[in-house]
């Protein structure tokens, strides 16, 4: 309750602040999203749940300088995207502070122009690596660099995410970094902005594996590997939409490395999906989603794979209704579990 009035009371105070500043400066924008779910699934309680409620406000400071603050209320009151931006030119750009990693397509797209309801198995895994719960950004510098139909974005962050190490926060704790190491992560792509293109993302970092070394009046964790590589490509096409994404990682999977309860090496694991959807008009969108997901590459018999089925209703860009049913498959399971999802989907957008 005191994160929620603490988050209420900072959102008053934002709000207020850039409406007075509006009065002063015309450039000053506030944008918002609004997603709630309706989510039935096999053997559970259906449920009414909000997946994301969020609030932001950009400012153009100068001629090249501009920043950025979105705050979060589901779940938990987080800080998600505080930034600002140098841009040198339209072709070089470079932001400081808390943003989303540049890897991939997935991992950079608003969560509003999502085709699909869940985000994919391989991308929920990748981001969890040595973290309880997932995230997709971090804190650090990143550099974009773009000429005609290339594009390179090159960052390098803590690797801790966000939010991490401070539960009991009215606000969670940025995410200090826990190692020496700084985390690099970049994508490099060549396409059609909004058309067509292809694309190949890539990281290297360390995640703290638990051994110490004593140095005078302090501790230093002893940090394994953890490294990815993807490759993605997206067609939209008028009527026909395309995308994919392949990823191969090494590093720290469901908390553990390799070999359970000892320190040893890096879980290599992987996975892709397609999705592929026919607008039959502006308004209504079918879409096909295969989804599979591989938790430890020298393990047999423990994929996971989703099949999504669904139909969205897109209105003049602001508001979006989604439908999917999700059959899922995991081949881990001792016994045959039905646990297919129905979820309904309604968002907004300002």
């Amino acid at each position: 309750m005191i994160k929620l009035v603490a988050f209420g009371l900072a959102a008053i105070m934002a709000v207020t602040f850039v409406g007075s500043g509006m009065a002063t400066a015309a450039d000053v924008t506030v944008k918002g999203l609004v997603q709630t779910q309706w989510i039935a699934e096999q053997h559970k309680a259906s449920t009414f749940a909000a997946r994301a409620m969020r609030l932001g406000a950009s400012a153009k400071l100068t001629e090249k300088i501009s920043a950025l603050i979105v705050l979060e209320a589901a779940k938990e009151p987080n800080l998600l995207d505080a930034y600002v931006d140098y841009t040198f030119d339209p072709r070089l750009s470079i932001r400081s502070g808390q943003f989303q990693m540049p890897f991939g397509l997935e991992t950079q797209s608003s969560r509003f122009d999502q085709e699909a309801i869940e985000s994919s198995l391989i991308i929920n895994n990748l981001w969890k690596n040595g973290s309880s719960t997932g995230y997709s950004r971090d804190i650090g510098v990143m550099c974009t660099a773009r000429h005609k139909v290339f594009e390179l974005k090159l960052a390098a962050v803590n690797g801790v995410g966000f939010n991490y190490g401070e539960s009991g926060a009215v606000f969670p704790k940025w995410g200090t970094d826990n190692n020496s190491h700084k985390d690099l992560v970049g994508r490099f792509g060549v396409g059609i902005p909004v058309f067509a293109g292809l694309g190949f993302s890539m990281y290297q970092g360390k995640w703290p594996a638990g051994d110490t070394l004593s140095v005078p009046d302090d501790i230093v964790y002893v940090g394994k590997d953890r490294t990815a590589m993807g490759f993605d490509a997206y067609l939209d096409a008028g009527k026909i939409l395309f995308q994919m994404e392949y990823i191969w990682a090494e590093g720290r999977v469901g908390g553990q490395w390799k070999d359970a309860g000892d320190i040893s090496d890096p879980i290599k694991y992987g996975g892709y999906y397609v999705i592929i959807g026919y607008r039959v008009t502006p308004m209504i969108e079918p879409i096909f989603k295969y989804d599979k997901y591989d938790p430890n590459k020298d393990a047999d018999d423990n994929s996971q794979r989703d099949l999504c089925l669904g139909l969205n209703l897109n209105f003049e860009g602001k508001a979006r209704l989604q439908t999917s049913y999700r059959i899922r498959d995991d081949e881990s399971q001792k016994e045959d579990v039905e646990n297919n999802q129905l979820i309904v989907q309604m968002s907004g957008k300002f």
